[in-house]
C-alpha cells in the first residue's frame, strides 16, 4: 500500500487537576495526533507526546520531525516508510514520533487483515486488561478517599506518587492512610520518579515495609543501574524500573545487574509497539514482571498501549492505562470502558477508536 496523505494535529490538553509528581505539578499534556491515509482507502492513527525527562525531544523538536516526515513519506509504500523512519530518526530523542507512525501503520495492517492490533501482534491476546488507579493528591485524607473509591469500584491495584512531601513521617502517614482505606488485598504501588538517593531509598523502604507495597517504582535516578541493584539487595520491597527502562539495551543492563523485579514500559518512550514487544519478551524470559503504562497521552496512544498490554504473558499484572480521565478530554469519539478495574480492548479492526473529527478542522 502507498501512503496517500498524512495529516497531523498538535494539541495541548489540560489535566482536570494538576498532576503532581516528585518533579512538581504538571498543568497540561502536549502532543501530536497523526492520520495516515493510503491509496487502498485505509486510515491509520498514531500519537506522539514528548517526555524530556525520559530523554525525548521537546514538543517543538518532535513537531518539526513529524512535519518533515509528512513531506518525505507521502507517496512511499508503507513498508519502505517504516524503514525510512527508523533510518532518519533518533532512537531515544524521536521515540514518540516512531511510536506514532508504528501505531498508525499497525492500525492499517490490522484493518487489512480484519483483526485488532492486539490480535495482529498475538492471536492469544486477551479481551480485557486489569488496570491500576493512579493517585497523585498529596493530602493524606484526600488520597485515602480517592483510593477507597477506586477499590470500591473494583480496582485491584493503586499507584501512588511519592517522594514529594520530604519528611519521612508525612510520606508514611499518607501511605498508611491509603493502605487502611483500601484494605490488605488491593496491591499498592509507590512511584518515586527517581528523586531519592540510595540512603534515602533504604530509609524510606524500611519505613514503608509494614504497608505491603507491591513494588517501589524508580526509587533512584534513571542512570543509577548499578546502585539500583545494590538497593535491591538491601530492602524487602520489590523494585520496578520505569525511567530506566527506555530500550532493550537498558533493560538488559537491569537484568545483568539483577536490579529489578519488574519493569514499567511506555511504548511511546521505547519507540513503538513492535520494539516494546521485544522488551517484553526479554524481560519475561528472565522472570521479570512487565507492566505497560501510558505516558499520560490522550486516547490514541492510550489505546495503542492497551493493545500492547493485551499481549502480555498471563496472568497480566494491572497496567497503568486508566489515565484518560486525568485529562479534560482524551480526544476520542468513544473511549475504552473500564468496569471493575478491567479495561476492554477494542475488537477493531485496527486500533478500534477514532479521534474526534473537530481536531482536523483547525
Amino acid at each position: 500500500m502507498i501512503i496517500h496523505s498524512i495529516d497531523y494535529h498538535h494539541y495541548q490538553v489540560p489535566f482536570r487537576v494538576p498532576f503532581t509528581t516528585s518533579h512538581g505539578p504538571v498543568q497540561y499534556r502536549e502532543g501530536t495526533i497523526i492520520r495516515v491515509r493510503t491509496d487502498a482507502g485505509l486510515t491509520g492513527y498514531g500519537e506522539s507526546a514528548p517526555l524530556p525527562a525520559f530523554g525525548t525531544g521537546s514538543t517543538e523538536s518532535l513537531r518539526d520531525v513529524i512535519e518533515h516526515l509528512t513531506e518525505f513519506l507521502v507517496g512511499k509504500p508503507i513498508e519502505l516508510a517504516s524503514m525510512l523512519i527508523v533510518a532518519s530518526t533518533h532512537a531515544r530523542r524521536d521515540a514518540p514520533v516512531r511510536f506514532a507512525f508504528d501505531t498508525a501503520f499497525l492500525d492499517i495492517d490490522a484493518q487489512k487483515n480484519g483483526v485488532s492490533i492486539s490480535k495482529l501482534i498475538s492471536p492469544d491476546a486477551v479481551e480485557t486488561v486489569p488496570v491500576n488507579a493512579t493517585i497523585s493528591d498529596m493530602d493524606a485524607e484526600r488520597a485515602a478517599s480517592a483510593a477507597s473509591y477506586a477499590a470500591m469500584v473494583g480496582f485491584q491495584a493503586i499507584k501512588m506518587k511519592v517522594g514529594v512531601l520530604g519528611e519521612t513521617s508525612l510520606e508514611v502517614e499518607r501511605v498508611s492512610a491509603v493502605r487502611e482505606a483500601i484494605g490488605p488485598d488491593v496491591a499498592l504501588r509507590l512511584d518515586v520518579n527517581g528523586v531519592w538517593t540510595i540512603d534515602r531509598a533504604i530509609e524510606m523502604a524500611r519505613a514503608l515495609e509494614p504497608y505491603r507495597i507491591d513494588y517501589l517504582e524508580q526509587p533512584l535516578p534513571a542512570s543509577y543501574i548499578g546502585a539500583l541493584g545494590d538497593l535491591r539487595k538491601q530492602i524487602n520491597i520489590p523494585i520496578a524500573a520505569d525511567e530506566t527502562a527506555t530500550d532493550i539495551d537498558t533493560v538488559q543492563e537491569l537484568i545483568d545487574h539483577q536490579a529489578v523485579d519488574a519493569i514499567v514500559i511506555k511504548p511511546g518512550i521505547i519507540g513503538g509497539l513492535s520494539p516494546s514487544r521485544d522488551v517484553i519478551d526479554l524481560a519475561s524470559d528472565n522472570g521479570i514482571r512487565v507492566v505497560v503504562t501510558t505516558a499520560l497521552e490522550t486516547g490514541i496512544a492510550m489505546t495503542a498501549a492497551l493493545h500492547l498490554a493485551a499481549t502480555l504473558p498471563q496472568p497480566v499484572s494491572p497496567c497503568g492505562l486508566a489515565t484518560g480521565t486525568l485529562l479534560e478530554t482524551d480526544l476520542l469519539v468513544e473511549s475504552s470502558p473500564i468496569e471493575g478495574g478491567m479495561m476492554k480492548v477494542p475488537t477493531g479492526p485496527g486500533i478500534g477508536v477514532t479521534p474526534v473529527e473537530s481536531i482536523w478542522q483547525d
